[in-house]
């Protein structure tokens, strides 16, 4: 195990200025300690680096928006945008900003102010040893069962490289299957991790399952995610038969139909319904 101490921020340079100091160098205690306390903290360049990616991506790390709208903002509001994002996301003091937010807050019009935005608790915060975030597991769920669909999807995709007369042996498209499936094991084990992490959080058995549905994953799917299992490959119609359709002499649809012929003696021989490591969602639906 391993303890974090939270006000080493505040701790570390002191001693090193100090041990400095204790040796008669006062100008390297001089530096140790303004380096610690502003440039470390403020000017550090791998916060300098993500501020520049998150900029590049046009995505705000804490709000998941757009830091630029490509079709409303002009160049020029475009360039402003950018330009503050990346000054008050890598090198404005978290002192400096929560003084422009409570002077935003107390300059208000508005009566009522929600507890958490008081210009007190706002300033108060820069003195605490860390910082408090509000969780939302069913937003932060969703967020992540959005990503990890797509992820599955391409997954799937993968064996689509059997549609190209490129040469394949037999132990060629078994390894394909057999990556594809443990792919998809390792996505499902991880939507299970994440789906159990929300419900500590609060977040209802019920809202978990309906979260998946929301995500667009299907109702067979999730059920089997809810009770920690999920089915083999499925080769569906459609799919065999874009396999051999589009291909022009015979002797190319007999390749297609002998590589068919090899994936579905390997559907076969998998076990209809696979149980996952991780197990079912909830206690309620453990044996």
């Amino acid at each position: 195990l391993t303890y974090i101490n939270p006000y080493a921020l505040l701790a570390d340079p002191v001693i090193r200025a100090y041990e400095k100091i204790s040796r008669g160098d006062i100008v390297g205690g001089a530096n140790a300690l303004i380096s610690g306390l502003v440039f470390d903290q403020y000017l550090d360049t791998q916060i300098a680096a993500q501020a520049v990616i998150s900029m590049t991506e046009n995505r705000d790390p804490t709000t998941g928006k757009p830091i630029v709208e490509d079709i409303s903002d002009t160049t020029g509001e475009a360039f402003y945008k950018k330009a503050t994002f990346l000054l008050q996301e890598a090198y404005s003091p978290d002192v400096l900003k929560r003084g422009i937010k409570a002077a935003q807050t107390a300059a208000s019009e508005e009566g009522y102010v929600d507890p958490d935005h008081t210009v007190l608790r706002i300033l108060g915060g820069a003195f605490l040893p860390f910082k408090v975030h509000t969780i939302d597991p069913e937003k932060q769920l969703r967020n992540y069962l959005f990503r990890s669909k797509e992820e599955f999807s391409n997954i799937r995709s993968r064996k689509n490289v059997l549609r190209s007369m490129k040469p394949q042996s037999t132990d060629d498209i078994i390894d394909i299957m057999n990556e594809e499936q443990e792919n998809r094991t390792a996505i499902s084990n991880h939507n299970i991790r994440m789906m159990k992490g929300a419900i500590k959080y609060g977040l209802a058995e019920r809202q978990a399952y309906q979260t998946l549905r929301d995500a667009g994953i299907p109702e067979r799917r999730a059920s089997n995610l809810m009770f920690g299992q999920q089915d083999r490959i499925n080769i569906t119609p459609d799919w065999a038969e874009g396999m051999v359709k589009y291909k022009e002499t015979e002797e190319e649809k007999a390749v297609m139909l002998n590589r068919l012929n090899t994936i579905w003696k390997w559907v076969a021989a998998q076990p209809q319904n696979q149980k996952l490591v991780e197990g079912p969602v909830a206690e309620s639906r453990k044996p």
